[in-house]
């Protein structure tokens, strides 16, 4: 555990970087000599090692096994868009570092405005109450939902409405 611990820290150690041009157009720093070892140390230490354990037992071993393909195969899959990021990345920092050299402006100036500041946005419209009678009429009902039209009685709601307020008064 030891070993692929500090063979993967020494992975992470980069390079020197060149002075002799700009950072943004450096060629990726060269990975030292351990790199491979890095990259192998987890997978050996992760297998498991049955010829260290008191009692071997098959079945777990093969158990053991499957489950360090699975992960391995797991891995593999997310680094898979780590390589595919790293190269959008790179692609990227290729056409910025073209866009850079060549002065950085195309000489294309717009009018157009940036933002709207026309107005506040805010709505300057009067609020209006509301009867208290319908909020929605039967002809609007039948006209937005025909299928509720012969089921919504607001009439029979108003009444229902009326007589809860004499029960609470009469309570």
């Amino acid at each position: 555990m030891l070993a692929a611990l500090s063979a993967a820290a020494l992975a992470l150690v980069p390079g020197m970087p060149k002075m002799d041009r700009p950072a943004i157009l450096q060629s990726p720093a060269r990975l030292p000599w351990t790199a491979p070892a890095a990259l192998v140390a987890p997978a050996v230490a992760s297998v498991p090692l049955p010829a260290f354990a008191d009692d071997f037992d098959i079945g777990g071993a093969v158990v053991n096994l499957g489950l360090t393909v699975i992960v391995f195969g797991f891995v593999a899959y997310i680094g898979k868009f780590v390589l595919e990021a790293m190269g959008e990345v790179g692609n990227s920092a290729g056409t910025v570092a073209k866009f850079l050299s060549s002065g950085g402006d195309d000489g294309k100036v717009s009018n157009e405005p940036i933002y709207d500041d026309s107005g506040t946005g805010q709505n300057d419209q009067p609020i209006t109450k509301r009867s208290k009678k319908r909020l929605v009429t039967d002809e609007e009902i039948a006209r937005m939902a025909p299928w509720m039209a012969a089921k919504i009685d607001q009439d029979a709601i108003e009444k229902a409405k009326e007589a809860r307020k004499k029960r609470k008064a009469g309570k």
